[in-house]
């Protein structure tokens, strides 16, 4: 679990310390320093007054969730007997351990531990962090008992959002430990798997030793739940336990592990010091069975446990009654970083057609677009030009007109079989089609040309039989655009996809024309229009 120190960097709120070594400077500066000087810089007192500082603490821009505030302080008492406590000021109050009796001797008094705002009774905000002071307490029980702190700070224990955190929820393969507040054996996993440390309500408990031998040690193992997320690589897994023993201070050498066993094997950290309640964690950035990286499945499988040793120094030494505690365990599984969207997105595409004059195809253009939230398209990348009628494809339509009405002409005079110069006619049509088509093709260069105008043909050219129903059919060819044909010229338009040589619609006039002239049936005439 990630932890921020903050130390001294100003007067804060309260001041009532008398004295400081050196002279010079400020309180603050005496008891900020990360490696404690002891002797060389320090605030005392020597009255039987309760005497407190509270000194300002940088600000911090973290992110992540608040699981406890710790207060320190290291003191000495000249002659012994003088009084320290260790706590904080938020929201305009001053909360504190209780007093601890010092020694003539420089020690860390026991940290003072804060799951929630004390002031607020809820959970820790980064803005309370923000106006934290840190507090300085000192007081004598003897005259002319000189009570003197040289470091105070606080720890803020803080959990990343990609953090996983898991507790135990089951027996695991063993329960060894002999005594417990709470739970009986088998189910021991519920004196420790509380979110917030109950600390003396419920835990279990070691063996005693009376001297002679080895010491005793009993274990337990917990099975843990199973991951709600199982995304992303792991990179590392904390497996956290909170001990303490009640042997008496110079002789606190109660020995704690934290214990855990996967894919088969068990593993034990390094001992633990204890005192009074207090987290110890081990990391593993790699499975330490397989020594690569943890996957998911391990993670659901992982057992975590406590080793207990009962305090002990040296041979022969009575310890009857003194015993090592496990009141909370827990894991932290570190992953990468993963950034999911807020809202629902799509990816889409641009997609351009551009015609191919040569080969007579369209062709098919994709581009990335942009992205939205909400599935929606997105703008179009491109505006298409208009397509305004200007004057040169005005003449082209004439001409084309024209050239339908002779031929109409010519064969209402010639019912029944091909007018004479026909096939001048047609060429004259097809070159003026050309010209029109190429028209186009030039001005929109590398897209397909737009289409002919439907009303013209409709008008001009297209008479179909009323005794044979009519459809409109969208033309494929070379940009002659939609026209409207009946089911004969739907057939002959099906038939001719298949060819290489796409045809216009005069060619299919002049191969008409030419095989109704071979045939010579007085049923099939020009006076229907064309089919």
């Amino acid at each position: 679990m990630p932890t921020l120190i903050l130390r001294p960097n100003g007067a804060g709120s309260q001041e009532e310390i008398t004295s400081q070594e050196p002279s010079s400077g400020a309180h603050w500066d005496k008891v900020d320093e990360a490696v404690a000087d002891d002797a060389t810089t320090y605030l005392y007192s020597t009255s039987n007054t309760e005497l407190q500082d509270t000194l300002a603490l940088p600000d911090t821009s973290l992110t992540g969730v608040i699981v406890s505030v710790t207060a320190y302080a290291r003191c000495f008492s000249v002659s012994g007997n003088g009084r320290g406590a260790t706590g904080i000021r938020t929201g305009g109050t001053i909360y504190r351990s209780s007093e601890q009796v010092l020694g003539n001797y420089w020690h860390d008094l026991d940290p003072h531990q804060m799951f929630v705002n004390p002031d607020t009774s809820v959970a820790w905000t980064w803005e309370d962090i923000n106006s934290l002071e840190v507090l300085v307490y000192q007081r004598w029980s003897t005259a002319s008992t000189e009570v003197r702190t040289t470091q105070v700070y606080v720890e803020v224990h803080y959990r990343p959002n990609t953090v996983v955190v898991l507790r135990p929820n089951a027996a695991g393969d063993v329960c060894g430990i002999p005594f417990e507040v709470g739970a009986a054996c088998p189910d021991h996993y519920q004196n420790v798997d509380e979110v917030t440390p109950d600390d003396d309500t419920t835990f279990v408990k070691g063996t005693t030793w009376a001297g002679g031998g080895a010491p005793a040690t009993a274990a337990d193992l917990y099975n843990i739940e199973n991951p709600a997320i199982s995304t992303g690589i792991i990179t590392n897994v904390a497996v956290y336990a909170r001990f303490k023993d009640n042997a008496d201070d110079q002789y606190r050498e109660g020995r704690s592990y934290i214990f855990t066993k996967t894919g088969g094997s068990e593993h034990r950290s390094s001992k633990t010091q204890l005192g009074v309640w207090s987290d110890f964690h081990v990391d593993y950035a790699n499975n330490p069975t397989t020594s690569s990286a943890w996957t998911w499945s391990e993670i659901t499988a992982l057992q975590i446990g406590a080793n207990l040793f009962n305090p002990q120094r040296g041979s022969g030494i009575d310890f009857l009654d003194k015993f090592t505690f496990c009141t909370q365990m827990w894991i932290e599984i570190t992953r990468d970083s993963i950034t999911f969207p807020s809202d629902a997105i799509t990816r889409v595409t641009n997609i351009i057609h551009r015609y191919n004059r040569d080969e007579q195809v369209y062709t098919m253009e994709i581009s990335l677009g942009e992205v939205t939230s909400d599935f929606g398209l997105p703008e179009w990348a491109s505006t298409p030009r208009t397509l305004a009628i200007n004057q040169e494809k005005m003449k082209q339509e004439s001409e084309i007109a024209a050239v339908v009405r002779r031929t109409l002409g010519i064969v209402e005079q010639f019912p029944g079989e091909a007018p004479p110069n026909l096939s001048e006619i047609v060429e004259s049509g097809r070159a003026a089609i050309r010209r029109r088509t190429m028209g186009i093709v030039e001005q929109f260069p590398g897209e397909a040309p737009p289409d002919t105008d439907v009303g013209l043909f409709r008008r001009e050219f297209g008479r179909p039989s009323p005794t044979q129903p009519t459809r409109r059919v969208r033309a494929t060819r070379g940009g002659s655009g939609g026209v409207t044909q009946n089911q004969e010229t739907e057939r002959i338009l099906r038939a001719q996809r298949g060819r290489t040589e796409p045809r216009t619609d005069i060619d299919e006039l002049r191969r008409k024309t030419e095989e109704r002239r071979r045939r010579r049936t007085g049923g099939d005439d020009f006076s229907r229009g064309f089919t």
